[in-house]
């Protein structure tokens, strides 16, 4: 069922601006994170703005904030990696499950793009012919899925045959 999701008050956009600029330096330029050689346009290479993206969507959830991470989400989503994604929406589900931030609205537009991200960002994943390993997200993708009771067949069963090699 649909429920009503409150407007946020501050800006999340600017939240994210202050984080990024206090945090700036925190990591030095780009970053390899669980990804080889020769699929740059499955995986490539983390970006720093994807590294501070990745610990925005965190400080968003340990602060409580689903309003500001749905949020964000729906501004970053172009450049949003698999990391990110499946940290978006891990949080989402753990929302859900200790109901904090409100209740899930599965037709949230903010939900909406975000979970049309994964299947996107799973479907090339899956095509590629070399594969980086990407077992983690995969499997918090998995569970938070399962957590929201949330049954994407094509999803689920391309995180399986990603999962078999």
């Amino acid at each position: 069922s649909a429920c009503f999701i409150p407007p946020s008050s501050p800006s999340a956009m600017g939240r994210e601006e202050s984080y990024q600029n206090q945090h700036r330096g925190s990591a030095k330029g780009k970053k390899r994170h669980g990804c080889s050689g020769g699929s740059k346009a499955v995986c490539g290479r983390t970006t720093f703005e994807q590294t501070q993206l990745n610990r925005v969507i965190c400080d968003l959830a340990d602060r409580g904030d689903m309003e500001g991470l749905l949020n964000t989400v729906q501004a970053k989503r172009a450049q949003m990696n698999l990391v990110n994604m499946s940290t978006a929406y891990h949080r989402v589900a753990r929302f859900a499950e200790e109901g904090k931030g409100g209740c899930w609205d599965r037709h949230d537009p903010r939900i909406q793009t975000l979970e049309q991200g994964i299947r996107e960002f799973i479907s090339r994943l899956h095509a590629a012919e070399k594969r980086d390993p990407h077992q983690r997200s995969l499997s918090t993708l998995a569970w938070s899925y399962g957590r929201l009771g949330h049954v994407d067949l094509e999803v689920m069963q391309l995180i399986g045959e990603i999962s078999a090699g």
